[in-house]
């Protein structure tokens, strides 16, 4: 029975077999009280089987909570490497944008050439309809000849090859004749080989008879100096270390080889001081005169001399090319030309030209075109603008056409003529062009920066610096003089 029919027969008035009834009711109260005990058995199970599954879910939960903290952690990390990656993509892809120096756009010797650097040789297309070009001389370039040599000058040794009286022809028998007009004649250098003599200067002494002093013979300087080689084995010496970069044991084996002279090679660094100090009044005397040149073009680099960086300094001029070394500190510039020098310099960029000519207007500075023209080409591989690039493009189109009636001009040599005069104009035109082109770049302020900035700051203060020689004609363009000395 239910519990519910249990507390029915309970509430029923008593009847007939109400013992019947009593003894089922107090059975019915005792399958309850089972069934009650039974239930709590259970729930006590289900209770405890809660709890282990709280206790287990507690675990997971704190090891999901750990695990959840490294994954923070590791996401952090990875958060911060793809922001330094962005970065550094970033900076790479603008490096991709500007040329990598080499020797198509800077100074830097093709051998130097990053892979896949330098500018490849690409072959003049041919115009259609143009004949092809043939070895040789080319149109329109000067025809350079060898001169034969003069048969009467005494330094030239003439050889004459001839045939015995009473030959024959070696095809029919015949008689041979002189034929004057056909002969052939070969001009040829020759080396011969002329040996080194070996000599004993012996400086005869001599003693005065009253004060005792000891008097000497005299002698040649290279005798007096205790110079082991003459100066012309000296001089020749030098010409091999400067002129073909020998190193002191290359000299070494060239005096052995080419003239049976067996010396050390630390003898021979001796002998390249002793050279120093013997052209030592030659170059100060060099030094000194080229403040009085009309033309100069000068150029600097650095150096490492003595374990120390230095600039080397070198001036070129039409009759002398003269090297200072030295620092760029305490005005090298000033100290070598000082304020005698009155003419016209050919120069890069450098500050120091300028500075030097500012307020002399007896000294006029040329810029060289070469360099900005590079500046120009740098701008046009700049990808990540197309104004920046754009912007190099046009300037540098305007210097190749400068250059282009530049050396038209030069070919005339009437400068009075109508054609020079024509020349002329355009170039002035191209140079006003120029200048409002470089002064005034269309790109952006935040792009206004670097090489784009240098060109127009350098044509909005002194523009006419790169025009000097439209007006002097003595000095060039480009200071191509003094960089390749």
């Amino acid at each position: 029975m239910t519990k519910a029919e249990n507390d029915q027969l309970r509430r029923m008035p008593p009847q007939n077999g109400l013992r019947m009834v009593g003894q089922e009711h107090k059975r019915n109260d005792r399958l309850y009280e089972l069934g009650q005990a039974w239930e709590l058995l259970y729930a006590e199970q289900v209770i405890d089987r809660l709890i282990d599954l709280v206790r287990d879910v507690k675990a997971e939960l704190r090891d999901c909570k750990a695990e959840n903290a490294e994954l923070r952690a590791e996401r952090e990390t990875l958060r911060t490497t793809i922001e330094n990656l962005s970065r550094t993509n970033k900076g790479l892809l603008e490096e991709a944008g500007k040329p990598r120096p080499d020797s198509s756009n800077s100074g830097t010797s093709p051998s130097k050439n990053p892979p896949g650097g330098g500018r490849p040789y690409r072959k003049p297309e041919a115009k259609e309809g143009a004949p092809k070009r043939r070895r040789g001389g080319q149109i329109g370039h000067e025809a350079h000849f060898h001169k034969p040599f003069d048969p009467d000058d005494p330094s030239v040794d003439a050889y004459e090859y001839e045939i015995s009286e009473g030959s024959v022809c070696d095809q029919c028998g015949s008689q041979l004749k002189r034929l004057p007009g056909k002969d052939r004649s070969q001009d040829m250098y020759v080396r011969e080989q002329v040996p080194v003599s070996k000599q004993t200067h012996k400086v005869l002494a001599y003693k005065c008879k009253k004060c005792g002093k000891i008097h000497y013979g005299p002698a040649p300087p290279q005798v007096t100096k205790g110079y082991f080689f003459d100066i012309g084995l000296l001089s020749d010496l030098f010409f091999h270390k400067a002129f073909y970069l020998l190193t002191t044991r290359g000299l070494q084996s060239y005096l052995q080889e080419s003239f049976g002279v067996k010396v050390s090679h630390s003898f021979v660094n001796n002998l390249l001081k002793d050279i120093g100090w013997i052209l030592r009044p030659i170059y100060l005397e060099m030094l000194d005169n080229i403040k009085h040149q009309d033309v100069l073009n000068i150029d600097e680099t650095t150096i490492k001399f003595l374990n120390k960086q230095k600039y080397a300094w070198a001036f070129v001029a039409p009759s002398l090319v003269c090297y200072k070394i030295s620092t760029r500190e305490g005005g090298n510039l000033g100290s070598v030309l000082t304020d005698e020098f009155k003419g016209v310099i050919g120069s890069d960029c450098y500050a120091c030209y300028r500075s030097y000519a500012k307020d002399k207007p007896d000294v006029k500075l040329q810029l060289c075109l070469v360099h900005l023209k590079r500046d120009f080409t740098n701008c046009s591989q700049y990808v990540q603008n197309p104004k920046v690039a754009e912007y190099g493009r046009i300037g540098e189109a305007y210097i190749v056409k400068i250059f282009h009636h530049y050396h038209l001009l030069n070919k005339i040599e009437d400068k009075d003529s109508a054609d020079a005069i024509v020349q002329f104009d355009i170039l002035e035109r191209l140079k006003e062009k120029l200048i409002s082109h470089a002064a005034n770049p269309d790109v952006e302020a935040d792009e206004l920066k670097g090489i784009v900035k240098g060109i127009s700051e350098r044509f909005q203060n002194y523009p006419e610096l790169y025009f000097t020689f439209l007006y002097h004609p003595e000095i060039g363009p480009t200071n191509n003089l003094a960089l390749s000395a």
